[in-house]
């Protein structure tokens, strides 16, 4: 098939540049810079067609009634939508990821862990997790703690520190603190991979077990099986249980968690205890070096209530009456 004529519509004040190339299979090809926000497309007879530039590429990318061997190549512009403007406007997705403590009875309660942390500006991995976290060999399993986050939105934080029918290795408090996913990527978290273990589906975590089982390098290589090890977990339906978590969407850093007060987002903790955690926190130090006052969040709060503690709305204009 020749390249075909282009005949874009006309130009308007409102619409952005676009530019788009219609290449025929032996190679040769015609381009048109174009004021237009419709793209004209190959028929299967050769004709031009006018369909949105976004269904064109989306139909050119997959399957088309028009001939197979002419490409519709569309360039970068200001029609075309980034990753991040999308995900920013997925509300099922979060900038943040939250660690949430729990209590650690008779030792230190979630409030007294929280303050800990805050003042040592370090999360501590104390837990070993993933698929190694029982290995036999003790050294291998002091390679496997973590510190674990969720990146669940923080309006549905609470769902974290809900009381579950179904058994729950760990029983999170309502304190936590979030950092944004930026800062965690920079300091080596990872998501978890939960691969299926159910009877008959559980392809996935047979063989990961088959590569534990065979490593024979040495835990410092950079390539054993030990390195991802911490960020994979089980999930499956059997008989009389069932392990069914990656609704949690948790992330993993191998190691303690260091950080200052500007890397804190919000402290989470109940509304009830807010006044004392801020005369607390205006009493330390490190968060003098703050822009602005650390803020409070309550779990169970929704979103326009954590939107207005985010921006630093006055207590007394909150809520919906004057």
């Amino acid at each position: 098939m020749n390249a075909a004529q282009l005949a874009p519509p006309a130009a308007t004040a409102e619409t952005p540049s676009v530019a788009y190339e219609i290449q025929s299979g032996t190679g040769t090809a015609q381009s048109c810079p174009t004021q237009a926000t419709k793209a004209h497309c190959l028929s299967g007879q050769g004709t031009l067609g006018t369909r949105p530039l976004r269904e064109v590429r989306m139909r050119h990318a997959c399957s088309c009634t028009r001939s197979a061997d002419a490409v519709l190549i569309v360039s970068h512009n200001s029609a075309m939508t980034s990753i991040e403007q999308m995900l920013h406007r997925r509300n099922d997705l979060s900038t943040f990821l939250v660690h949430f403590v729990r209590d650690i009875p008779p030792q230190q309660t979630s409030e007294q862990a929280l303050w800990s942390i805050l003042t040592n500006g370090r999360i501590e991995a104390r837990n070993a997790y993933g698929l190694a976290a029982r290995h036999a060999d003790p050294d291998v399993v002091a390679t496997q703690r973590v510190v674990c986050f969720t990146e669940t939105p923080l309006e549905h934080s609470w769902t974290m520190t809900q009381e579950l029918a179904e058994d729950r290795a760990m029983k999170f408090a309502p304190y936590g603190l979030a950092f944004t996913k930026t800062f965690a990527r920079r300091n080596e978290c990872n998501p978890v991979w939960y691969v299926n273990h159910t009877p008959g589906y559980d392809w996935p975590t047979n063989a990961l077990n088959a590569a534990i089982a065979t490593e024979s390098r040495p835990l410092n290589d950079p390539r054993s099986i030990y390195r991802v090890t911490p960020f994979v977990e089980q999930m499956g339906t059997w008989t009389t249980s069932r392990k069914e978590f990656w609704w949690e969407r948790e992330w993993r850093r191998v190691g303690d968690l260091n950080f200052d007060a500007t890397h804190v987002v919000a402290v989470l903790a109940p509304a009830a205890r807010h006044s004392d955690f801020r005369a607390w926190i205006d009493g330390v130090p490190a968060f003098s070096v703050r822009a602005s006052p650390l803020p409070l969040l309550d779990p169970n709060w929704g979103l326009e209530r954590m939107i207005a503690a985010l921006s630093g709305v006055s207590p007394g204009d909150i809520g919906p009456f004057p």
